[in-house]
């Protein structure tokens, strides 16, 4: 977060972010000076409970995505008992402080919008990753079973384009029939030995769809 930066930096054997620990003092002490425990319990009680309510919410979605990392093996859980959860929490806390509440979901939908907006290059391997996989995939098996139609036919075609950098105006040929609502695949024949270097290989691929996104026609 912008700002924030200086407090990252590590010290010592460990990488220990001493700043960090310094701010996070501050700001624990500064509610201590506050003196009084009705004003501080409300806005303490909020984050905690938007805290559950996260994670609440984190283990429904990684549940309804099917997720291959999430196994949980408590014997009795439920993915709705979960959901169910996240609820009671948001209720509780405009139950305990309504403007306690508000403050602290705008604070969080704040911070939500942000990272959604500098779109960080990490990984996370997020639950919505594989929510999206699951629904093409689904949406993908549905489609296999429909029949085409005048009405909703989409061109759909394999271009061989080697590199697509190589041959952008073969690009701009299939795009000015597909115009964004077929589907165009860009092909490419590699050539080399039985044992190909794979990550070379993703390598080429990760850039290549950069370009594409890049300089895809409109």
């Amino acid at each position: 977060y912008p700002g924030l930066e200086m407090f990252a930096k590590g010290y010592g054997k460990n990488n220990e972010p001493l700043r960090g620990y310094i701010l996070t003092f501050c700001i624990a002490l500064a509610f201590i000076l506050i003196a009084q425990l009705n004003v501080i319990a409300p806005i303490i009680s909020n984050f905690f409970l938007a805290s559950y309510a996260l994670i609440n919410f984190s283990v429904f979605h990684a549940s309804l995505a099917n997720s291959p990392g999430w196994r949980p093996s408590f014997k009795f859980y439920n993915m709705w008992v979960s959901l169910a959860g996240a609820v009671l929490c948001c209720v509780v806390m405009f139950v305990i402080n309504w403007w306690a509440a508000l403050m602290t979901n705008v604070i969080v939908m704040g911070l939500y919008i942000y990272v959604s907006y500098k779109k960080p290059d990490v990984n996370w391997g997020s639950s919505t990753q594989a929510l999206t996989y699951h629904q093409a995939l689904t949406h993908s098996l549905h489609l296999s079973s429909v029949e085409d139609h005048i009405k909703n036919f989409r061109p759909q075609c394999l271009v061989m384009t080697g590199y697509p950098n190589s041959r952008p105006a073969l690009l701009h040929l299939v795009h000015a029939f597909t115009k964004n609502v077929g589907l165009m695949i860009c092909g490419h024949v590699r050539t080399g030995s039985r044992r190909p270097n794979f990550k070379d290989l993703v390598n080429d691929q990760t850039r290549y769809q950069r370009w594409l996104l890049k300089t895809r026609p409109r």
